[in-house]
C-alpha cells in the first residue's frame, strides 16, 4: 500500500518514540498500513535497558499468549526466589505494557522506570522480547 508522509504529523513521531500503541492506533485508523508488526519489531527494548540480574528463555510453543508466558516467568522467578513479585511487563507483539503511565525524563520506557523505581533486580526476557517480566526478588 502506497502512503503519503504529508499524512504524518509531527507529534506522531514523538507518539511513535513514547507511546508506540498511540501511535500505532493513529497510522492503523488512517489506514496507513498495519504497522503494529513492523514497528513493534524496532521498538523492542534492549536487554541492556533492563534492571538487575538478566534471564533470558526460549520457548518453543507456537502461538504462545501472555497468560503462558506469564507462567513460565513466574516458575523461573520462583526458582531464583521464594515470593518473587511482578512490577511490570511487556508485549512485544503488540507494544502493551504494565504499567501504561508516563513517567521519567522518557529516556526508558516508562513500565522500565516504574519497576527500577520500586527495586526491580531480576527481568526475564521470553523469546527475546516478545514477553518482558520485572520482578522484585524478595
Amino acid at each position: 500500500m502506497h502512503w503519503d508522509t504529508g499524512t504524518l504529523q509531527p507529534i506522531w513521531i514523538v507518539d511513535l518514540i513514547f507511546s508506540p500503541e498511540k501511535a500505532i492506533k493513529k497510522l492503523n485508523e488512517i489506514q496507513l498500513y498495519n504497522w503494529d508488526f513492523e514497528i513493534m519489531k524496532l521498538l523492542k527494548p534492549k536487554i541492556k535497558d533492563y534492571p538487575g540480574q538478566h534471564i533470558e528463555i526460549k520457548v518453543d510453543i507456537p502461538d504462545l499468549d501472555f497468560s503462558e508466558a506469564k507462567d513460565i516467568a513466574k516458575r523461573k522467578a520462583k526458582e531464583i526466589c521464594a515470593d518473587p513479585m511482578l512490577l511490570s511487563w511487556y508485549q512485544g507483539k503488540t507494544g502493551e505494557s504494565y504499567p501504561n503511565l508516563e513517567c521519567g525524563p522518557g529516556d526508558k520506557p516508562a513500565w522500565i522506570v516504574y519497576a527500577e523505581s520500586r527495586g526491580g533486580d531480576l527481568t526475564i526476557d521470553i523469546n527475546e522480547g516478545d514477553y518482558i517480566f520485572i520482578y522484585l526478588s524478595v
